[in-house]
């Protein structure tokens, strides 16, 4: 099995143990391990995520491209096809651009004996985001009108991610993490992307608004008519609210602390 050696290359390239990386993906170090010992297949939604993190293909975790190499020939190939891949792809648009004899992009006012621009790395990797959508400190009270006083920046959605969930960009928000109460998993100020759902399924991480506080991280569990909401950090007891007043704003997908 390709995809257990794989996994444990690109972990070791990234110098992160299993437990780091555990928490990089908001799942568990026993996760990570039996992964790696090839004792538990990896669901397709998880796949995903780990090549957006890994920054490879999910063929290439899978073990279908490059199949001959052992691992760390085969990242160590993989990393140079695709930087040959893109200088390439750059030597290509100049060309281009050159031959067509338009002005390159985001140069909007060029001397008249100015070299063309060459296609940057940058301008690619604006390529690869769909649009931006907003980063709210906190969300709090009844009125969504007045959430958008606690907007404090936009930021881009990577498109592996609207590819995967939807391309409708209504759907996603940005939300910092304030507190410890989902320590280690996620860490006061960095930001968690969610996407926008009225119902999640049971221990997963969710963003809810219950008695119409603020905004709350947690891990959750439904009863008929209750919801119980448990944290990562052991200090902090579950907490239990009537169904009716807690309200699902959407699941987590990922954290950062920059721009997807």
């Amino acid at each position: 099995m390709k995809f257990d050696e794989r996994l444990k290359q690109l972990r070791i390239e990234k110098g992160l143990s299993e437990k780091e990386l555990a928490e990089e993906l908001m799942t568990t170090e026993t996760t990570v391990r039996l992964w790696e010992k090839g004792k538990l297949d990896v669901n397709l939604e998880m796949l995903e995520k780990l090549a957006e993190y890994f920054d490879v293909s999910t063929k290439f975790l899978l073990g279908t491209v490059m199949e001959n190499l052992p691992p760390e020939e085969a990242v160590q190939s993989y990393r140079i096809a695709r930087e040959l891949s893109k200088a390439r792809q750059q030597e290509k648009m100049q060309k281009m651009m050159q031959e067509a004899a338009i002005d390159p992009p985001r140069q909007t006012q060029p001397a008249e004996d100015s070299p063309v621009e060459s296609f940057t790395l940058e301008d690619e990797f604006q390529t690869l985001h769909a649009s931006t959508v907003a980063v709210y400190s906190k969300i709090s009270g009844s009125d969504p009108a007045e959430w958008v006083n606690f907007i404090e920046d936009y930021w881009p959605i990577g498109t592996a991610i609207t590819n995967m969930y939807g391309n409708d960009l209504n759907n996603y928000f940005y939300l910092r993490v304030d507190g410890d109460r989902m320590k280690p998993t996620l860490l006061k100020g960095e930001v968690v992307l969610v996407r926008k759902q009225s119902s999640v399924h049971n221990n997963e991480v969710a963003v809810l608004l219950c008695d119409w506080g603020e905004s709350i991280i947690a891990r959750v569990t439904h009863t008929p008519d209750k919801i119980v909401l448990y944290f990562d950090n052991q200090a902090y007891p579950a907490q239990v609210y009537d169904s009716a007043n807690c309200l699902v704003l959407g699941k987590v997908l990922w954290k950062s602390n920059a721009p997807q």
